[in-house]
């Protein structure tokens, strides 16, 4: 638990040329590390629970290059915190994680051991693009009727190219399920920064919990095109439609039950 714990390896690489760039991603570190790149360092982790990803243009060799990731022990680093009186601790210890972006469940839990582990749990690869790259797409829905089966959403990414590209391009958004377009669009692309806001849907196929109906995915898409329509960059993942509330309320007694309900698409549904 108190040990640092250095992984290094070294592989073989082409560096980028003009405008393009070269990422180091990991999937998933725990938790506490520096991140070498051929003896320069390039970022740092604090979080277990989220990918990161550095650019590692500037360090990066044609041939052989080595990465290492130094961590560090994360109770060695918590001793000087302190919680606070409304601080959530465990009854018996565990609270040092508390401040540390950590599974709690590794410093003692009914369903586990403590064991205060640290390392890669994650794929670790190495990203190149020549340039052009949708970065931080996130298809939002702000409205959802489920009877009526419409649907409002706001589209939003930011778009890297170069300065040139500017005016000269399009960002095409794209809906589809089975073969059947469910919404499409184009912009100019003149912002890095785009956004496409209340776009109106209907007639969806709306997403089911197991048992309840199917899990209906759309596959979206943004995409960096070109005078000539072609593709620069692009962006494809699976969206669903659907509301989820609980209802709660706490249980008083016999005469006042309370409530713990999920609704689904407006519908109450048993949750497995």
């Amino acid at each position: 638990e108190g040990h640092q714990w250095l992984y290094s390896r070294s592989f073989a690489a082409v560096r980028p040329t003009g405008a393009g760039r070269a990422y180091l991603v990991f999937d998933g570190i725990d938790t506490l590390a520096d991140i070498f790149v051929n003896g320069q360092k390039v970022g740092e982790a604090a979080n277990m629970l989220i990918p990161h990803r550095f650019d590692v243009t500037r360090v990066l060799k044609n041939g052989e290059n080595e990465v290492a990731v130094l961590i560090r022990s994360a109770l060695l680093e918590v001793r000087e915190q302190t919680l606070g009186q409304l601080g959530r601790t465990h009854p018996c210890g565990g609270g040092d994680d508390e401040r540390i972006r950590k599974a709690a469940h590794m410093g003692g839990w009914d369903i586990f051991p403590r064991l205060y582990v640290s390392g890669l749990w994650r794929s670790v690869r190495l990203e190149t693009d020549a340039g052009e790259a949708i970065d931080q797409p996130a298809w939002i829905v702000t409205g959802l009727d489920p009877g009526g089966r419409t649907a409002t959403l706001t589209v939003q990414c930011r778009v890297r190219a170069p300065f040139a590209r500017l005016d000269c391009c399009r960002v095409r958004y794209t809906l589809a399920r089975d073969g059947r377009t469910a919404f499409r669009a184009e912009r100019p692309f003149v912002a890095f920064q785009c956004n496409l806001r209340d776009v109106r849907l209907t007639d969806l196929d709306l997403w089911w919990p197991r048992g309840w109906g199917e899990a209906a995915l759309y596959d979206a898409a943004i995409e960096l095109v070109d005078a000539e329509d072609r593709v620069l960059a692009a962006s494809r993942t699976k969206i669903g439609f659907r509301s989820i509330r609980l209802e709660y309320a706490d249980n008083y007694g016999p005469d006042r039950p309370g409530q713990f309900l999920f609704h689904v698409n407006g519908k109450p549904c048993y949750i497995r």
